[in-house]
């Protein structure tokens, strides 16, 4: 009796961007398989287009392959950056496409109004002054790792070396500041 083989086992996503680091197609090929549907749907439910979906995948992966250095996975996974990416590309390519019906629009005469509603602008405020308020409150240090994480949205590596801290611990601060932004946020709306 011949015995059974083993099943092929996938290279982990961080071996696999460290090849991609060292030049090889292949790796991003792998990463495409695993998630191309993921990119896909997430760029579709903002765009309700094929064509724009698929550009868009396409080019979340392209500045993955570009970008694949500084990435720092989260959970060993190139997935949640790559959705986040294909999402704002997708809102970035939706909100062209709206500036553009209403320069068309404006140029025959016709208003079409795009802004936000005055309600969501209130809203986007408020919850900016509750994070403000969050962040304020924080140690220095979280502040920091806040600041170059969340908003300069540097890598977890490049945060460590500015603070002298290490990867792990920017991480998990980052974790837990996440956290208590949202049960801040939670608890200052009442749900």
């Amino acid at each position: 009796m011949k015995p059974e083989r083993p099943p092929a086992v996938e290279p982990a996503e961080g071996d696999l961007l460290a090849s991609m680091f060292s030049g090889h197609t292949d790796a991003l090929r792998s990463v495409f398989q695993l998630h191309q549907r993921a990119v896909y749907f997430t760029a579709f439910n903002v765009l309700h287009s094929r064509h724009d979906a698929e550009e868009i995948m396409q080019d979340a992966f392209l500045l993955l392959w570009k970008k694949h250095a500084t990435i720092a996975l989260v959970g060993g996974s190139t997935l949640p950056w790559l959705v986040t990416t294909s999402r704002y590309l997708a809102l970035n390519r939706r909100r062209a496409r709206d500036r553009e019906r209403t320069h068309v629009a404006a140029s025959v005469g016709e208003v079409i109004e795009v802004a936000p509603s005055p309600e969501a602008l209130a809203e986007t405020s408020d919850t900016l002054r509750s994070i403000d308020e969050v962040v304020r409150a924080l140690p220095e240090l979280d502040q920091k790792v806040f600041h170059l994480c969340l908003l300069e949205s540097i890598s977890y590596e490049q945060a460590a070396r500015r603070l002298g801290l290490t990867h792990g611990s920017v991480r998990n601060r980052l974790a837990r500041l996440r956290v208590r932004l949202r049960s801040e946020l939670h608890h200052l709306k009442g749900t």
